[in-house]
């Protein structure tokens, strides 16, 4: 009643033919979309509905012939998963019947659609039924949600992936099509006593118009060598500097975000705000938590990605995975791997440094990270960096072996974003650890990011008083002079015998309450927990 009954006659409908057989395309060319209608509606023989429907199966079923395998494609899950462990959902169909462009590489067959089309071929169904059995569709409570035969979500030698689940309004359309069967159109005897689909059922015995087009087939893609070639996978090499715009990856866990290039630049965000200082500069790309090797006081630090200070003896590469980024260095007689993930459960990130010593003598080098600390919303800091720079303090805590920033509000009603930078796991010979909080100590005046200064003092081993403010307690930590320009940089020199490795794990939290801060640092600093984080950012990848 919401429109005249006349405008039925003013729809358009894409009407095809098949033969002597008049049939209607769909979105999708799914069996949900022709059938599902069915379960409570009456569509007498001869009507163009229920001719659409018959001509719809006959073509699911030369498609699924065609594929070798089991009729029945539908909207469904399909063997993908998000970050919950939750099975996607999206919209599936036989190419010939749709409307939208249908990857011609997916293929997802789902149950529940034979049992819609029972309605119209108990017969035809019923020996669907016996095949998906076959192959091993049918659990101890039925049959599951779908069985996925697309070639790129394969993990094993089977020829799908089954989709274990069951979908609540798959199986109760399920229940209601076979009661149609068995019951003589019980559901459908309920559907057409309703008054207002009464009133229009009249509109149900169209016939299909006279003349109509054939139904071709859909313009065809590029070759399925050439697809399988494009199909995204979950890795990615990239070798930087070869792209004129180096390709990005994101990784978050809805809280805290970290923005990576091929070539090492990125930023690392908390909320709206930033921890690290960026600027979209394609062409330099010289912001960015980085990393440094130095063999003695005297060298320039060289980079430990393309990006800032590339050292000409070493090659570099980038490979994406779907929940972290990892960076390759190679020298004649060193080697490191970078490894960046995000925690999926507190808002830390983690940047682990395997050094590996291929040479015949111990190895002595110093591991620097850098990076510029901002704590704000990243416009402000682009509009007036020196300004917001002198809202930001350092302090050094010891017995976590870490530097603390907090950022002053301006108002009473801002939140005052805290950061931390810290060792979470060692697994090597450590000989010194240095820290500085001062930039034109860092970098010296006037020069880039890929020759810094790299200037360090000693990191305090005593704590002294409690800062004030501090809850009753946590340990004493020492407030450092930031100038006017607040960086955050460690040193870590370690010695590593030949032919031997040192891990270093560093992690970067951030939060807007002291006690949360501290109870991150204190979780991290037990390796069994940065392997968890791991383990947990590989599992719960989507």
């Amino acid at each position: 009643g919401d429109v005249p009954v006349r405008h039925w006659s003013a729809l358009g409908r894409p009407f095809y033919a098949v033969g002597t057989r008049a049939g209607l395309r769909s979105w999708s060319g799914s069996m949900f979309e022709y059938l599902m209608p069915t379960l409570v509606i009456d569509e007498p023989r001869g009507g163009v509905l229920h001719e659409a429907c018959q001509v719809a199966l006959w073509e699911q079923m030369a498609f699924a012939r065609a594929q070798d395998v089991p009729w029945g494609i539908s909207e469904s899950a399909y063997a993908a998963s998000d970050h919950t462990l939750a099975y996607q959902y999206s919209p599936q169909g036989v190419p010939r019947l749709a409307l939208r462009r249908t990857p011609p590489d997916e293929l997802v067959i789902a149950p529940y659609a034979t049992a819609l089309a029972a309605q119209i071929a108990p017969c035809i169904a019923r020996r669907n039924f016996a095949a998906l059995e076959q192959v091993a569709a049918r659990g101890a409570y039925g049959f599951i949600e779908a069985l996925d035969f697309t070639r790129s979500r394969q993990t094993g030698n089977e020829a799908f992936m089954p989709v274990a689940t069951f979908m609540a309004h798959h199986q109760g359309m399920t229940i209601v099509a076979l009661a149609n069967v068995l019951l003589d159109g019980v559901a459908q005897r309920w559907g057409m006593a309703n008054a207002h689909i009464e009133a229009v059922a009249s509109l149900l015995h169209e016939r299909a118009p006279r003349e109509v087009s054939l139904l071709y087939e859909p313009p065809t893609g590029p070759a399925l060598r050439v697809r399988e070639r494009r199909t995204i996978g979950m890795l990615r090499e990239v070798v930087p500097g070869v792209n004129a715009v180096e390709p990005s990856h994101l990784l978050s866990n809805g809280r805290y975000g970290v923005s990576l290039r091929a070539n090492g630049a990125g930023w690392s965000k908390w909320g709206v705000n930033g921890i690290s200082r960026w600027r979209d500069d394609a062409l330099r790309d010289s912001n960015g938590i980085f990393f440094y090797l130095r063999w003695n006081p005297q060298q320039r630090p060289v980079s430990i990605t393309q990006h800032p200070a590339p050292d000409p003896d070493a090659s570099y590469r980038a490979v994406f995975h779907a929940d972290r980024v990892c960076f390759e260095a190679t020298w004649p007689h060193v080697q490191t791997h970078t490894t960046v993930w995000v925690s999926p459960e507190d808002d830390v990130e983690f940047r682990q440094i395997e050094i590996r010593n291929s040479g015949e003598e111990a190895l002595d080098i110093e591991l620097i990270s850098a990076f510029d600390i901002t704590l704000t919303d990243p416009r402000a800091d682009e509009a007036h960096p020196a300004f917001s720079n002198l809202f930001v303090q350092a302090q050094w805590h010891a017995t976590q072996q870490a530097l603390l920033f907090d950022r002053k509000p301006r108002l009473p009603s801002e939140p005052a974003l805290k950061a931390a930078h810290f060792l979470a796991d060692v697994q090597a010979e450590v000989t010194s650890l240095e820290v500085q909080t001062d930039r034109q100590q860092w970098l010296g005046r006037n020069q880039p990011a890929s020759h810094p200064a790299a200037t360090f003092m000693p990191a305090p081993l005593q704590p002294v008083a409690p800062t004030a403010g501090l809850a009753s307690g946590l340990d004493a930590i020492v407030t450092l002079n930031t100038g006017l320009d607040p960086v955050c940089a460690l040193s870590v020199r370690v010695r590593i015998a030949p032919h031997a490795k040192a891990r270093l794990t560093f992690a970067t939290a951030a939060s807007d309450h002291q006690g949360t801060l501290q109870a991150v640092m204190d979780k991290y600093r037990q390796p069994s927990n940065v392997q968890r984080a791991s383990l947990m950012s590989a599992t719960l990848t989507g």
